[in-house]
């Protein structure tokens, strides 16, 4: 199990899943009434493997690219 800090599985994650399953869900009721549910489990898992592969930002890079701004009371 990996450590809480660094999972890929998070609410972005879901965000992902939860917006593909709404598209499935959709489409397959415009296709057809029989075909809402395993549209709705396509869309729900095309989702989770979108919000999967797209890289997550690293707070850490974006922290230390801060630092390295000058602050505005900064006279150096």
């Amino acid at each position: 199990m990996s450590q809480p800090g660094n999972s890929r599985v998070n609410s972005r994650l879901w965000l992902f899943a939860g917006i593909g399953a709404v598209i499935g869900a959709i489409a397959g009721f415009l296709m057809g009434a029989p075909l809402t549910i395993p549209f709705l489990i396509l869309g729900f898992t095309l989702g989770t493997g979108l919000g999967w592969i797209l890289p997550v930002a690293d707070s850490s890079a974006a922290d230390s690219a801060a630092e390295d701004r000058p602050g505005p009371t900064d006279n150096s």
